[in-house]
């Protein structure tokens, strides 16, 4: 038995727009059950099937759904597709909520526009988590290796916290991120070419063109659209980079001490394989087609050249990149990793009348937080 709680509406004046977040929590496991088994809560969380930033959407006066909007890449439905859409997603959620209470990959619909990501809250073993760890510690320090020298229990936390904090930096550019955009073509009216009705089975081709002048933007322009495309695609492979080595860390003890994202990625485990491709099938492909994007092209090594600006600003490998690294920060929450991030401050006034000094501090604080969850053993129950 499922009971759900939902997450309070945004009122944005005109409609009540809702983010589909809300969480499933399951009675039907018994409280002294304490053997690794379904997960008890599953959080869900909206997703655009085609960058994964998060979703929203409105109803109408009745409670119909009649708009969902990406809030990333701006993607969205309105009416009937809308409301067609929320009963495929919610359909869709309840089919795989028994894989995913388990740790198995979910499966979407080909033509999904959006989907709701289950997070499963696994269940919690700290003595067999900390057992596996002090083995770790054990066996020393490992050339070109991170290990648990390097990140002590809780603190993969900060890599997870790390990868976040530029995917947020990646969202907060401008949506455009093209050299050449659409904006930068002048088109004319429609020329009709020519009509041929002779194919034989009753339907007519009729041929036209649309005259285009290509507007060339300036240096400034350019450069700027460029450099927002570098600073995307650098930004979301290391993302992608810390978020595969926090759950490395966190569910092997150990990875690899490189940048190379298509090995990082060969390094995960099989089950955490398995739910990256249900979320996004093509990810290896991305990871293998990018693997060396921070490591060796930050540099512009010679040699390079021509080639790595091309490749830097791909439109396509930029969103490749930025989705894949927004399934892995998805992952890392799987994984049992979880941050805190409290900002204090204060004030002070000294002085007389006449002479007053004022001054401010700003204390940030980042805690890190990683669950101890025994996938060997939970994963042995389901075989």
């Amino acid at each position: 038995m499922a009971r759900t709680r939902e997450s309070p509406p945004e009122d944005t004046g005109n409609a009540t727009r809702e983010n589909f977040d809300h969480r499933e929590e399951f009675d039907d496991r018994s409280p002294e059950d304490l053997k690794p088994g379904p997960a008890r809560v599953v959080d869900v969380s909206g997703r655009c099937a085609d960058c994964w930033g998060p979703i929203a959407g409105t109803r109408d006066a009745s409670g119909r759904w009649n708009h969902i909007e990406c809030l990333l890449c701006g993607r969205s439905v309105d009416e009937e597709k809308a409301v067609h859409e929320v009963e495929a997603m919610q359909r869709e959620a309840h089919d795989n909520m028994a894989a995913a209470r388990v740790g198995q990959p979910a499966m979407y619909r080909a033509n999904a526009g959006f989907v709701l990501k289950l997070l499963p809250d696994m269940d919690r073993d700290v003595v067999v988590v900390e057992q596996r760890i002090k083995a770790s510690l054990a066996e020393g320090r490992k050339g070109g290796r991170l290990t648990r020298h390097d990140f002590p229990p809780g603190t993969a936390g900060y890599l997870h916290a790390q990868a976040r904090a530029f995917l947020a930096g990646v969202e907060s550019l401008s949506r455009e991120k093209a050299a050449i955009a659409l904006t930068d073509l002048e088109y004319g009216e429609p020329q009709l070419v020519g009509i041929d009705g002779t194919a034989g089975d009753g339907t007519i081709h009729v041929a036209g063109r649309i005259p285009a002048v290509y507007k060339k933007p300036s240096n400034r322009e350019l450069m700027a659209r460029m450099g927002t495309a570098l600073v995307a695609g650098m930004a979301s492979a290391f993302a992608c980079e810390v978020g595969m080595k926090a759950i490395l860390v966190t569910r092997l003890d150990t990875a690899a001490k490189k940048h190379d994202l298509l090995a990082l990625y060969e390094e995960m485990p099989g089950d955490s394989r398995g739910r990256l491709e249900g979320d996004f099938p093509e990810i290896a492909e991305v990871l293998g087609d990018s693997r060396e994007v921070f490591g060796r092209w930050r540099y512009f090594e010679q040699g390079i050249g021509e080639d790595a600006i091309r490749a830097l600003v791909d439109t396509d490998r930029l969103w490749g990149l930025g989705k894949a690294a927004r399934v892995i920060a998805d992952e890392c929450v799987v994984a049992g990793m979880n941050y805190e991030i409290d900002i204090d401050t204060t004030f002070e006034i000294e002085g007389k009348p006449g002479d007053v000094r004022t001054s401010q501090r700003v204390h940030l604080t980042l805690e890190s937080g990683e669950s101890s969850i025994p996938w060997a053993e939970l994963l042995r129950q389901e075989t």
